[in-house]
């Protein structure tokens, strides 16, 4: 059994991982002003793919991480674990609480004022220092998951 929750745990964290760094580069690319179609898109976008892909994968990362510390005896309070933990708690936090409700307010902005409009940049910026945020706690903790310091 071990080694299936083992698969599964580090197939939710590599797709978490992996949609957090897309969602970087796709921001990146729609604040470059590159392309401009992109960028009024991605509030809405962002909020949907919060909800849709980032809930589902934190809550089953979660869970097979709980799975697999019950699995194996591991004390709560190794620091891979505690990481890990910590993880899932920004996540859960960050996502709805910074990420949502900035997505939202992004959209909502484009929306009534148009893609110009001076909250438009605040907003865009909160998301990108968010999601920049949250893929540093993603690599931090995958490092902690694979290498076990301490």
């Amino acid at each position: 059994m071990y080694e299936y929750l083992l698969f599964f745990h580090i197939l939710g964290m590599a797709m978490w991982l992996g949609a957090g760094f897309a969602l970087n580069v796709l921001m990146a690319r729609g604040n470059s002003g590159k392309n401009p179609a992109l960028g009024p898109a991605l509030g809405p976008e962002m909020e949907f793919f919060g909800k849709a892909v980032f809930a589902p994968l934190t809550l089953f990362v979660g869970a097979t991480d709980a799975w697999l510390v019950a699995e194996t005896n591991t004390a709560w309070t190794e620091p891979y674990v505690l990481v890990g933990l910590a993880a899932f708690a920004i996540s859960m936090l960050m996502g709805p609480l910074w990420m949502g409700r900035n997505s939202a307010k992004l959209g909502a902005t484009i929306a009534e004022h148009g893609p110009t409009h001076a909250d438009v940049a605040k907003y865009r910026a909160r998301l990108k220092g968010g999601a920049i945020f949250l893929l540093l706690v993603l690599v931090v903790t995958t490092y902690f998951m694979v290498v076990k310091p301490g």
